[in-house]
């Protein structure tokens, strides 16, 4: 199916937020949800909160679906999306009545057919093809004929959403309006404006050392992390009884915060005492990240960043090994988007896009010994971990380690010469587990996104083929990354 439509909105992005949606099974995760294509269709208005902007989300679907030309497909929309009374169903229960409308099951009607996408795929891009018709205004209107219902499908762009709850889905009681006025790009430049002057006015406050803690102004933008309902303070704030130390840090974390990277550092938490750390929690680049920054105790003092997975991977293995890796010490981030934090007794690897990983002990010093992220091993891919037969296993670019149960002074290094061909063909538009233990959904440009949760998982394998069992994850690496595939 094709269509050439000449709109901002990318088709490639709405196809996937649509996918998403057909995954949520409550009001409240579609409410908490971020879908910047979806919403890039709804006015200023109808954005002003969240309630109005589930309801506006509400009736342009609903909308689209009734423009869709297809009756057949027409039909399985509205089971899969329709806001009637079986919108929170399953997955399983909507897509069976989908199919229905093709006389297949809901696995037929999902699956890709011989040469040509599956019917699922043929739906999706018929209610975006129409969504897209009616946002450069060629929608007919009610008396009028239907265009076709056609797209050309692009690469994933995803984002990401929080823990639901189930609740019911308001009946839409008025028609979508159909029409954007150009204002709508002004007024987003100026909210965008607005919101960095606000954020620099806020973050380069002066160094008062004793300055305790004041709630954050509120920030009403459509930019504002969602992982500032739970961070209501500034870099730098100290709890009315936080001791000397805390304070004597407080205008370093405070210089800090005026020079983060765009995005991070919008909120916080209070500066405390954690894992032996001088150490506050900030929102970072994500919508939902918490990550943190550390206090760097050396001559001079520094103010370290950590990022959500590094903060997070950082913070379960010291609560569970201890502190055998030592503390951040100093980033030294690469061109291509790699993230490293240095350790006194080892590293956080990783990216935006994947959790970090630990490396440590024996694995930490071959691989430092081979010339670390320039050497003949490449970067780490997965945590270290128990093999049966082998030993513990740490996987890197270009093959892996082993360390011998017996001994652990024995390391061998098992290069892996061409990964890529041990991926499976026709992979694309298929859920993988990687031998690892990570999951991963592989869009139809052949790009991996993380799966990080089993909700995820679920969802992805729900509407996806196929489930690819057991790929080496040195293999999955070799794909290109895209955001992480997050539906609940």
């Amino acid at each position: 199916m094709s269509i050439d439509a000449q709109s901002p909105t990318s088709a490639g992005v709405l196809a996937d937020e649509i996918r998403q949606l057909i995954g949520m099974r409550s009001r409240t995760s579609v409410k908490d949800r971020s879908f910047p294509a979806l919403f890039d269709l709804l006015t200023d208005e109808e954005k002003s909160t969240p309630d109005s902007r589930f309801n506006a989300l509400t009736r342009l679907i609903d909308q689209a679906i009734a423009d869709i030309d297809d009756p057949a497909h027409r039909h399985a929309a509205t089971a899969l999306l329709g806001s009637g009374p079986n919108r929170w169903a399953t997955v399983a229960q909507r897509g069976a009545e989908a199919a229905s409308a093709f006389n297949c099951g809901w696995d037929n009607y999902r699956r890709r057919r011989t040469s040509a996408p599956s019917h699922l795929e043929d739906t999706i891009d018929a209610l975006v093809a129409s969504l897209l018709n009616g946002q450069s205004g060629t929608l007919h209107d009610r008396t009028g004929t239907h265009p076709a219902a056609t797209v050309v499908i692009d690469s994933t762009d995803v984002d990401t959403n929080t823990p639901t709850s189930d609740e019911p889905r308001p009946v839409p009681d008025t028609p979508h309006p159909r029409t954007r006025a150009v204002i709508l790009g002004v007024g987003a430049a100026v909210l965008l404006l607005s919101a960095g002057a606000l954020a620099w006015s806020v973050l380069a406050r002066g160094d008062n050392h004793d300055r305790t803690v004041v709630a954050a102004p509120p920030r009403d933008a459509p930019e504002r992390p969602t992982s500032c309902e739970r961070l209501t303070h500034q870099v730098g704030d100290l709890s009315p009884t936080a001791d000397d130390t805390l304070r004597s840090w407080a205008p370093e974390f405070r210089r800090a915060g005026s020079d983060l990277p765009d995005g991070v550092g919008r909120c916080a938490g209070l500066l405390s005492h954690d894992l032996d750390l001088i150490i506050q929690p900030i929102s970072d680049d994500t919508n939902e990240g918490v990550g943190a920054l550390v206090g760097v105790d050396t001559d001079p003092r520094r103010v370290l960043l950590l990022y959500h997975h590094e903060y997070w991977t950082y913070r379960r293995f010291v609560m569970a090994y201890g502190a055998t890796i030592g503390v951040p010490v100093a980033r030294t981030d690469r061109p291509d988007g790699t993230r490293i934090v240095e350790l006194t007794d080892g590293a956080l690897v990783g990216g935006r896009y994947q959790k970090s990983h630990v490396v440590f002990g024996a694995a930490y010093a071959t691989w430092t010994r081979r010339g670390g992220p320039d050497g003949d091993m490449g970067l780490p891919i997965s945590d270290l971990r128990d093999v049966p037969d082998q030993g513990k296993v740490q996987d890197f670019q270009k093959g892996r380690i082993v360390i011998s149960y017996r001994d652990p002074s024995t390391v061998r290094w098992e290069p892996v010469a061409n990964p890529a061909t041990l991926l499976p063909a026709d992979i694309a538009g298929r859920v993988v587990t990687a031998d690892d233990g990570s999951s991963w959904w592989i869009d139809e440009a052949g790009v991996r996104h993380w799966l990080p949760t089993s909700s995820d998982f679920g969802c992805a394998s729900a509407t996806g083929g196929a489930i690819e069992e057991r790929i080496p994850i040195i293999a999955v690496s070799t794909l290109p990354i895209g955001e992480p595939y997050r539906c609940r």
